[in-house]
C-alpha cells in the first residue's frame, strides 16, 4: 500500500507541469479476518478529473477546430475572389461588362462597342467558370477531409471496442 502510495505521489510530482496529466490518488481497503483488520491493499487508482472543466475543454478544443477550419476556407475563398477593384477581380470584371453595353448601348453601330461587349463578357465568363472550378476544389478538399476525419473516428472507435473486449475478458486485478 505504502509503495503504490510512494508511485502516486511520484508521479502526480513529476508530471505536475505535463499539458493533459491528471492527478491520480490510490484508494485502499482494510483486509478484515474473522472481525479483525489483518492488513490493507490498495484498491484503485483513481484519476481526479473535473468532469464541467474536460467537457468545457473538449467544447473549446472543437470551437476553435471549427474556427480555424472556417477561417481557412474563408481566407481561401477570399484569395479566389482576389482584392476588389483588382483587375481579375469578380467585380472590375463585371463593372467593365457594364460599362462596355452603356457604351453599346449609346452607339449600337460602333464594331469597337461591340468587341469590348464581347471581349468583357469572355472575362466575365472565363472568370466565373475560374470561380466555380475554385470553389469546387474548396468544396472536394472538404469533403476529403470530412471523409479522413470520419474514418479515423471510425478506426479508433474499432480499437477502443477491441480494448474493452480485451477488458472485459482480463483475469486478475
Amino acid at each position: 500500500v505504502t509503495q503504490t502510495g510512494l508511485d502516486v505521489v511520484s508521479q502526480n510530482i513529476a508530471n505536475a507541469g505535463s499539458v493533459g496529466y491528471v492527478a491520480r490518488v490510490n484508494s485502499n481497503v482494510e483486509q478484515v479476518a474473522n472481525g479483525d483488520v489483518k492488513g490493507a491493499r490498495t484498491a484503485q487508482v483513481q484519476r481526479l478529473l473535473d468532469k464541467l472543466v474536460q467537457r468545457q475543454l473538449w467544447t473549446e478544443n472543437a470551437g476553435a477546430a471549427y474556427t480555424s477550419a472556417r477561417a481557412n476556407t474563408l481566407s481561401a475563398v477570399d484569395s479566389l475572389y482576389g482584392a476588389p477593384g483588382s483587375s481579375t477581380a469578380l467585380d472590375t470584371l463585371y463593372s467593365n461588362f457594364t460599362s462596355s453595353l452603356q457604351l453599346l448601348k449609346s452607339e449600337p453601330s460602333n464594331y469597337a462597342a461591340r468587341s469590348q461587349v464581347i471581349e468583357a463578357a469572355n472575362q466575365l465568363a472565363w472568370r466565373l467558370n475560374d470561380l466555380s472550378s475554385g470553389i469546387q476544389d474548396l468544396r472536394s478538399q472538404a469533403e476529403t477531409a470530412i471523409d479522413s476525419g470520419v474514418a479515423n473516428v471510425n478506426a479508433l472507435l474499432d480499437q477502443l471496442k477491441k480494448v474493452n473486449a480485451g477488458l472485459a475478458n482480463a483475469t486478475g486485478d
